[in-house]
């Protein structure tokens, strides 16, 4: 079959060339160019399962009470949290995030400040605020355990789902904070200059500013101790402020058309708004002393302090748009730095520019084909798919060195070119074919899970591995044909047998010293068992970051010092409790959860609830002392037949959160006396089930992906014992792996196990491309030991490029902060290079003690 195609590619190669051409060109205008361009969606929300009972009773829950899982957290952190200033711009910046756009509330202790008119306003001091906020059951939820932080809690609306909105928020958010920094940049001599995002804002200029703020300290300063002299005056820009503001019953801001009109002083501030400078005139010397107090005062001042302010954030919404931002950066920091391996790697290995650019050539025509197909399938780039183009591109370097390696090999042998390269594509093109096969199982069987991208990542890479195979086949040695022959030294340095080469050094262990190969082999295999035995699958929502991440810091933060900030809701309807008479007749519209009976049970099960170590609060219709909860209208349904409980939890693994939920029906059961009343759910239950899920489903995907090739190699090499024997060498770099993880901590979770099926479908493709030239070399043979000789020296050294290749190409994730990827780089580069030593050293010394092949085999 490969000699007629091979005669028919170089045959019609210019009509080939056209219609991959033209092919490509509609394919980029579909992916880049058109309407239905290739899209960017990383929204966590496609990770959870289509189809489950937990996702249904999540969206029930949804739908009666609304969302739990869009409220922010921002904490902040300063030297005296109950000063006017500091209450002032708290209550400044809780008003500027609640105009953001989709935010539906914001509120801190600075909404309780309310001008200074509030419950904690100017006529009590910062002691009595801060006792008067501490008994207060609601409002101490605003104040950290130390007393040293506070939290502004911020809601967003309930439609918002989409990542780009809350990127968008949150980028708002972050630029409100800095636009509230008021920094002294310099003073030289009586000029002091400060630096602020916009030194017009009612923030900077006015009464109640910045500005003001630092002018007052100035003069109180001076009144005091007389430092600045009797004669002391400073000039600003407020000075414009005040003649504009002369006549007016409310503030007008400043312009910098008033400025212009009005006021004889424009020099005060830059054309850029970024600085603002204050005059000092004095009948004093302006020395070091004077400037060094002046310095003083300005960084004492709170507004200026302001800029030391420590801040942290948490909340799902935050998690999922700081995750999902953490992804797009890494897509693109390892996506170039995939091309640039790929590149520095073929050179590398064939020393000529040409091979290069006919390798890469393929490679990119093959991505452009698949972008077009995922743009034709409204397939968009997520939080799996970003790795399609990275995988991509490294087997398709892996394809190239094959073809490349089998030209230059030929070529020796053959100065024809046409000859040379219709044997290249009928030789390589059957062990390319069913590595291309094998790799787009252990892809493919990923479609198997009930997770809607991760059955999409599995297609796409499965079609992706088919084009890279169409593509190389074709392209390559029709480009090849069109080139000149490789010089004799590039030819002489890739085929001549060097004793001090890796595929020598192979050659020498594996016969010289087979029968230590195999004992070490088990005891790897022994070793490998019992580290799998160690695994931990315990996932937690922040498991996917490392510990020395900022959003991990953040969130850990919140946690320890304001309770929990993931959601675990509670669902309690009055079964078993009948309403009372008195009740009955008062009236129709009352419930049995107003019923005393349903009271005093409902308020003992939250008292348990808050009891528990990993429920930092517990909110509902009463809260936890028995009072009527003044929102008490989101702890119920319309027609006011059950109520929620609402708690925050800390960061819990999935074996933590199956016992807490265990537990919770326990004392449920035994306050209430039946089992039917109580649901429990939520987004971070049903998140840390996906995880399990999701691990269950890649480990069975894993198993239909090993059986599907085992059964196909059967086929190929038509030898059920040769066949056994190629399992060996695939298992071991698996088990190898999972030992590793079970020896040293690495989770089992949804990236890890997702690597055993890819990195099967890559490794096998040594064993495939070592076994299609030992049956060539048996055939012609009918020697084992020669077979073997032959094979690890000529299609060894290709193994060894295309692994190393692979294995850079997976190794650069090492330098990833996201968790995943840095597993997966850690695990796929030890599946190789472990792959590797078992294909050209294992394997053929098990094939020449075996000795699987009887030499009547054809």
């Amino acid at each position: 079959m490969y000699s007629k195609i091979s005669k028919n590619i170089l045959k019609n190669s210019i009509s080939i060339l056209t219609v991959i051409f033209f092919i490509t060109a509609i394919f980029f205008y579909i992916a880049f160019i058109s309407d239905n361009k290739l899209r960017v969606d990383f929204s966590l929300e496609q990770m959870f399962p289509t189809r489950d009972v937990d996702r249904d009773d999540y969206d029930q829950f949804k739908e009666v009470y609304g969302r739990e899982d869009n409220v922010m957290f921002i904490t902040l952190t300063n030297g005296n949290i109950f000063s006017d200033i500091n209450l002032s711009i708290l209550e400044l910046l809780t008003y500027n995030f609640s105009e953001i756009d989709h935010i539906d509330y914001a509120f801190s202790l600075g909404s309780l400040w309310d001008d200074g008119d509030g419950i904690i306003g100017e006529e009590l001091t910062s002691n009595e605020r801060f006792k008067k906020i501490k008994a207060n059951n609601i409002y101490s939820n605003l104040l950290s355990k130390d007393n040293k932080s506070s939290l502004i809690v911020i809601g967003i609306k309930e439609n918002i789902y989409s990542h780009q909105t809350r990127k968008k928020i949150l980028y708002q958010i972050d630029e409100i904070i800095d636009s509230y920094k008021f920094n002294l940049e310099s003073i030289k001599s009586g000029d002091v200059i400060f630096t602020n995002k916009n030194v017009l804002s009612e923030y900077s200029v006015g009464n109640y500013s910045a500005l003001q703020s630092i002018i007052d300290d100035i003069y109180q300063y001076n009144k005091q101790t007389n430092s600045f002299g009797s004669d002391l005056s400073i000039r600003s820009i407020n000075d414009c402020y005040n003649i504009v503001n002369e006549n007016s019953s409310v503030d007008i801001q400043l312009t910098l058309e008033d400025i212009n009109k009005n006021c004889d002083n424009p020099i005060l501030i830059s054309r850029d708004l970024k600085k603002s400078k204050i005059i000092l005139s004095t009948n004093i010397l302006i020395d070091r002393m004077f400037i060094k107090n002046l310095e003083n005062i300005i960084e004492e001042n709170e507004f200026v302090r302001y800029s030391s302010w420590e801040w942290h954030e948490a909340g799902l919404p935050i998690l999922r748009t700081r995750y999902v931002e953490l992804v797009e950066y890494e897509r693109s920091i390892f996506i170039p730095l995939a091309f640039l391996i790929a590149a520095l790697t073929l050179i590398w290995i064939f020393r000529q520019i040409r091979m290069l650019i006919i390798a890469l050539t393929s490679i990119m025509v093959s991505l452009v084909w698949v972008s077009g197909i995922m743009s034709l399938a409204n397939i968009s780039i997520n939080v799996i798919s970003y790795l399609t183009f990275n995988l991509l591109m490294i087997i398709g370097v892996s394809d190239a060195i094959h073809l490349l390696m089998k030209y230059h090999e030929e070529i020796n042998k053959n100065k024809n070119k046409k000859e040379t390269l219709e044997i290249v594509i009928e030789k390589i093109g059957s062990a390319l074919f069913l590595t291309s096969f094998t790799t787009a199982v252990g892809f493919m069987s990923l479609s198997i899970t009930n997770i809607r991208i991760l059955q999409e990542f599995g297609v796409i890479m499965g079609v992706g591995i088919g084009i890279l195979f169409i593509i190389t086949i074709m392209i390559m040695p029709i480009m090849l044909y069109y080139i000149k022959i490789p010089k004799a030294e590039h030819i002489d340095r890739l085929i001549l047998k060097r004793k001090k080469s890796l595929s020598f050094q192979s050659l020498k262990a594996v016969q010289g010293y087979p029968r230590v190969i195999i004992i070490c082999s088990i005891f790897i295999i022994s070793l490998s068992i019992y580290g799998l035995t160690l695994i931990d699958s315990n996932v937690t929502v922040l498991g996917d970051l490392k510990p020395t991440n900022k959003l991990y810091k953040d969130i850990t933060f919140v946690e320890n010092n304001f309770g929990g900030t993931l959601p675990l809701e509670i669902i309690v309807s009055p079964t078993g409790i009948p309403l009372s008479k008195d009740l009955y007749i008062k009236s129709n519209t009352i419930n049995s959860i107003d019923d005393s009976k349903f009271y005093e049970k409902i308020n003992l099960f939250m008292l348990k609830l808050a009891e528990f170590k990993s429920i930092k609060s517990v909110s509902g219709y009463w809260d936890i002392d028995g009072d009527i909860n003044p929102q008490q209208s989101k702890y119920t349904n319309k027609d006011r037949n059950e109520i929620r409980i609402s708690c925050g939890i800390e960061n819990i693994d999935s074996d933590t959160a199956d016992l807490l939920k265990s537990n919770i029906k326990l004392i449920y059961n035994d306050i209430f006396e039946n089992e039917t009343g109580l649901k429990i759910t939520g987004s971070t239950l049903l998140a840390l089930k996906m995880n399990r899920y999701l691990i269950k489903s890649l480990l069975n995907s894993f198993i239909i992906a090993f059986i599907v090739i085992f059964i196909s190699m059967n086929i190929l090499f038509r030898s059920v014992k040769l066949s056994l024997v190629s399992i060996i060498p695939n298992v071991i770099p698996l088990l190898f792996a999972g030992g590793i993880m079970g020896f040293f901590g690495i989770e089992l979770r949804p990236a890890t196990a997702m690597t055993f099926s890819i990195a099967l479908g890559i490794a096998v493709d040594d064993t495939i491309h070592f076994l299609s030239r030992f049956r060539s070399e048996f055939l012609l043979t009918k020697n084992h030991e020669k077979s073997t000789t032959t094979t690890i020296l000529t299609t060894g050294r290709a193994i060894i490029g295309t692994s190393i290749t692979l294995g850079m190409g997976f190794l650069v994730l090492l330098f990833s902060n996201f968790k995943p990827n840095y597993e997966f780089g850690i695990l796929a580069t030890i599946i190789l290079m472990i792959a590797l030593v078992s294909s050209l050293i294992l394997l053929p010394a098990l094939i020449n003690i075996i000795k699987p092949l009887n030499k009547s085999y054809e």
